[in-house]
């Protein structure tokens, strides 16, 4: 009786604020539309000549490298790093989609998941866009109210009033979140303490907060200056320094999350702006519609990138899996969220076969089986890794490939801080049944090495999760390359496999390496009560697919399921 209200409570919860956004926006064009009729929006179409866009084009090229620049150095604050002609790219893309999607934010959400993804750390990822944002904003804040302080504009007598406003809310989240750092335990507490170091050990050093400072008043002077240019393209004369005060106010408003591929506030401050400057609201629509015209055409090298990462999953996916049964799960990290693939970044060397030697295999639990080491020359890292040859790959279609990186601790001594061991042991018999490789990889604790992996353990105990504590250490999240995983696949003479991983970044890199991941195949979820944090952290932050056909195996981790 009461599944339909919850099902309809759970819809509202989950599609009504994006739809009330949705419906503010039309309801800020339909108002204009009655107002000033529809020949302002045709003006604005009408009045774009090639020599405006080349104009905006070039505008929005520079003030686009100095935003990625600016997430540049957000990131590297907070510890990840992120090349600028990426960053660049990366920012290309969100400009398109916060131009084309309702909301005007769903590409910075893109870009943040797409990086953090890439980092190893989600979380990450998001709060380095998120502060790349807020302190854009911030400096736009900030200029915007000296430029009408200075400079005559509709306002500028209210503006006072509104300054203490925002100062009052500004000191009471202030206060909010120092007396929450305070408190022991609460999810705000939590959060403010993650606020208050990113701040503290981040954003505000010496080193940071000026490159922060000049990044965003080259944003903000790009910005301005693409709106000038449609404005005296669009045929307004007014002078320079009230129209400048004029689009610092429209400026503001087009930041408000109530857009429709940006359109609504933006075309609504402008028309309230230039009305009370008594220019006429007709001409603050017309610049308006002029500006969003051009500034989509500049963006579109974001549409192109899109295209082109669409093009490039297309080919790595390859033709259809060959499997009995289709595969549901998805292929690739950037597949599990519907994001684009990252650019091939190097090119794979081919890598040769050393030697193979058969040794039969018994393992702590009385389990047999016999596997062909694997040896190579010319691997990339020049480290000595070895793939383990499982049943008869050869037979199968589809050969079952899982790169386990080496864990003393979890291998060799059964640890139950991880879950290494357990899924090394699971991976042998599954692929003894199927056929297919173990590669081995000599990547003790995601690459940073056995002692400082124990090092990491130690500030674990003091209260760090596993990724932070590599962070506190100088790594990244996550080192492990797979270049020279994707060089034995291909040296073995396997370009496409069926995947046994739970983790997305596995997948991603090895497709991005030329190997075809036709399936996803999980692991079990093997899991302890030492361990139970450990693996929360890697579903929650590194983003491991611990929860869906692993919890069928949980109970049996070791139980025969057929060819994957």
């Amino acid at each position: 009786m009461h599944s339909v209200p919850v099902g309809i409570g759970r819809a509202v919860g989950r599609f009504g604020p994006s739809l009330l956004r949705l419906a503010a926006g039309v309801t800020v064009l339909w108002f204009l539309v009655r107002q000033v009729g529809a020949a302002p929006f045709e003006d604005g179409l009408r009045a774009v000549t090639w020599q405006a866009v080349v104009a905006v084009v070039t505008l929005t090229a520079a003030t686009t490298v100095c935003s990625a620049w600016r997430w540049r150095v957000v990131a590297r604050a907070l510890g990840t790093d992120i090349d600028l002609p990426v960053a660049t790219g990366a920012y290309y893309r969100s400009l398109f989609l916060n131009s084309v999607l309702p909301g005007g934010i769903l590409g910075d959400v893109h870009r943040a998941v797409t990086q953090g993804r890439r980092a190893g750390d989600v979380a990450q990822g998001v709060r380095a866009v998120a502060w790349e944002r807020l302190c854009g904003q911030v400096i736009q804040a900030v200029v915007t109210a000296v430029v009408l302080l200075t400079l005559p504009s509709p306002v500028r007598p209210a503006l006072p009033y509104v300054l203490a406003g925002i100062a009052c809310v500004a000191g009471c989240a202030a206060l909010v979140v120092r007396c929450a750092a305070r408190r022991r335990r609460s999810r705000l507490t939590r959060a403010a303490r993650a606020i208050a170091a990113d701040l503290r050990r981040g954003l505000l050093p010496r080193r940071v907060w000026p490159r922060l400072t000049l990044a965003s008043l080259l944003v903000v002077a790009g910005h301005t200056t693409t709106f000038v240019v449609a404005a005296r393209v669009a045929g307004c004369t007014a002078p320079l320094g009230e129209l400048i005060a004029l689009l610092m106010v429209v400026q503001t408003a087009s930041v408000i999350p109530l857009s429709i591929g940006g359109w609504g506030p933006r075309e609504g401050a402008a028309a309230w702006a230039f009305a009370a400057a008594g220019l006429g609201a007709a001409i603050g629509v017309t610049v308006a519609t002029l500006y969003a015209v051009l500034m989509l055409a500049a963006v579109t090298p974001g549409a192109g990138l899109l295209l082109g990462d669409a093009v490039r999953r297309r080919r790595e996916q390859g033709p259809a899996s060959e499997l009995t049964e289709p595969d549901p799960e998805p292929l690739t990290m950037e597949a599990i969220r519907g994001l684009q693939a990252l650019p091939v970044t190097r090119a794979v060397q081919a890598a040769a076969i050393r030697r193979r030697v058969r040794i039969p295999l018994r393992l702590a639990d009385g389990y047999s089986t016999t596997a062909t080491v694997v040896t190579f020359t010319g691997l990339a890292d020049a480290q000595q890794h070895v793939a383990l040859e499982f049943g008869r790959p050869a037979r199968t279609r589809l050969p079952l490939v899982r790169l386990h990186s080496e864990c003393l601790t979890g291998d060799v001594f059964g640890s139950q801080r991880c879950d290494c061991g357990p899924q090394l042991r699971e991976a042998i018999e599954r692929i003894t049944e199927h056929g297919g490789y173990v590669l081995y990889l000599r990547q003790e604790g995601r690459g940073i090495g056995l002692y400082d992996k124990l090092d990491a353990y130690a500030l674990q105990d003091d209260g760090l999760d596993t990724y932070d504590a590599n962070l506190a250490l100088g790594h990244r999240a996550d080192e492990r390359d797979y270049t020279s995983a994707a060089q034995m696949l291909k040296a073995l003479g396997v370009n496409r496999i069926a995947l046994l991983s739970n983790n997305p970044d596995k997948g991603a890199q090895l497709g991005r390496l030329g190997i075809t991941i036709a399936r996803h195949v999980p692991t079990a979820l093997h899991l302890t009560e030492t361990n139970a944090a450990y693996l929360t952290t890697k579903a929650r932050r590194g983003g491991h697919d611990l929860l869906s056909l692993s919890l069928d195996r949980a109970a049996e981790p070791h139980q025969q399921v057929g060819p994957a």
